[in-house]
């Protein structure tokens, strides 16, 4: 999975092409995550959901150094995604 770092940080989407939530989540967990210059990436959870440890799609995981360090399930408003994302590279963008 090293082809998603974006410096340390990498963004993974997972989903599936199913889900209609999924689908109304992707572009603005995109714009929201580009904003901050980094990639969002999409993999479809398929088979692999318990191997991942994915309950629900979407799910969102921000991973630093190939470390998990926020993880958001479901969909949800641009505000309160906004904050979320804010709560989780605030104290990254320090390292």
């Amino acid at each position: 999975m090293h082809e998603l770092w974006v410096g340390s940080m990498r963004v993974v989407f997972y989903g599936s092409d199913s889900c209609q939530p999924c689908k109304q989540m992707w572009p603005l967990a995109k714009r929201v995550v580009e904003e901050h210059d980094l990639e969002l990436v999409y993999r479809d959870v398929g088979e692999d959901a318990g191997r991942l440890n994915i309950r629900g799609v979407p799910t969102i995981v921000f991973y630093d150094r190939d470390r998990p360090v926020g993880r958001l399930t479901g969909q949800y408003a641009e505000p309160m995604f906004r904050r979320f994302v804010r709560e989780i590279l605030g104290p990254l963008s320090s390292l």
